[in-house]
């Protein structure tokens, strides 16, 4: 096996829990666009797995939200600027998640879709 597949193998679980944790301190939601844990939403879940025939990630983020507030997260979501400056957050996150946990590896492959939703708690 050679180093590329290698690398894809590596499990994503610390990543994602790293990434979970920073991004409520991310500026791309708290100051550009006053998207608050506690007040806009009550929880994030991130998951991640690798799409190996693309040599990428898959990254699906969900806010979970209370009823009063899901309307208001649903529409940050679909904004589209609100949510190019989520997926840029999560995606720098995420580079800097694997290069800190593996700096082994060389991580030029992109990070594909983020998928963004908005669940009611």
């Amino acid at each position: 096996m050679n180093a590329v597949n290698e690398k894809f193998l590596l499990p994503l679980d610390v990543i994602c829990k790293n990434v979970t944790e920073q991004l409520p301190q991310s500026e791309y939601l708290i100051e550009r666009h006053s998207i608050l844990k506690g007040d806009t939403y009550s929880e994030l879940s991130l998951s991640a797995k690798w799409l190996f025939e693309h040599e990428t990630l898959s990254i699906e983020l969900i806010f979970l939200v209370n009823k009063e507030k899901k309307q208001e997260m649903q529409a940050y979501i679909d904004d589209d600027d609100i949510r190019d400056d989520i997926d840029s957050a999560v995606g720098e996150l995420f580079e800097d998640a694997l290069q800190s946990t593996y700096p082994e590896h060389d991580w030029s492959y992109p990070i594909g879709e983020i998928k963004i939703k908005c669940k009611k708690i």
